[in-house]
């Protein structure tokens, strides 16, 4: 409910009741964003419906992480939700620090239930392909490089619809679609916020990170005016 009411008024003040880390950061620019375009869409709703995965972590003590999938059962075409929800203290509510927006089809791994929860790794967890907090940097490289990559292997990419929009496929045509009197050059870095790990029951792990991509436009002729999008 606070997030559909701070989606609509575009209240970050709000909205920070209940957000926190990468999710309130990512919202709150886009309401910055769409008080000054219109056109720019709303990110993904939170949906209000089924709770259709709750894996908390196993622990006696806070803070605490609990991951939950939500969908909207009558509405088949808004995507599920992926939500990171920590608590700080026993009588603190639950913030969103990380709300991802999931594939329609996607298949999650399987998990412990609720009653039993999962251990959280650590961010140098070393007991996994990649450790999680390196998990950001490899997706960001990929972006970069695509298939050519170093870490292209650890990640299922044939469907996904970010790398599709955002990859290095992408962002070569923005480089070819700019004028010559500019240049364009893409790089990655870490977001706000560490990576969360939850284990799954085939010794793997959900993981949420932020990364941060930077587009740095220059212009090549002296008093070239440029409007980049």
């Amino acid at each position: 409910a606070v997030a559909a009411k701070a989606d609509e008024t575009m209240d970050a003040t709000l909205l920070a009741t209940r957000f926190e880390g990468p999710a309130l950061e990512l919202r709150t620019a886009n309401y910055d964003i769409r008080k000054k375009d219109s056109t720019v869409n709303a990110l993904t709703a939170i949906p209000q419906g089924d709770v259709e995965v709750v894996l908390p972590q196993q622990s006696d003590v806070w803070p605490r992480t609990v991951f939950t999938v939500l969908v909207n059962p009558k509405d088949k075409t808004v995507s599920p939700v992926a939500l990171m929800l920590e608590q700080a203290t026993p009588r603190d509510n639950y913030k969103v620090s990380y709300a991802m927006g999931l594939e329609a089809k996607v298949v999650l791994p399987h998990v412990a239930s609720a009653t039993i929860g999962a251990p959280q790794f650590l961010p140098d967890y070393k007991l996994l392909l990649l450790p999680p907090g390196q998990v950001g940097a490899a997706y960001g490289d990929i972006l970069l490089k695509g298939p050519t990559s170093e870490f292209a292997k650890y990640f299922d990419t044939k469907n996904d619809r970010f790398v599709k929009t955002e990859g290095f496929e992408a962002k070569q045509a923005r480089k070819a679609a700019l004028p010559d009197k500019a240049t364009i050059d893409f790089s990655s870095a870490p977001g706000i916020g560490e990576s969360i790990a939850l284990g799954t029951n085939n010794s793997g792990a959900i993981v949420a990170v932020s990364i941060n991509q930077i587009e740095t436009v220059t212009p090549t002729e002296a008093g070239a005016s440029l409007n980049s999008s």
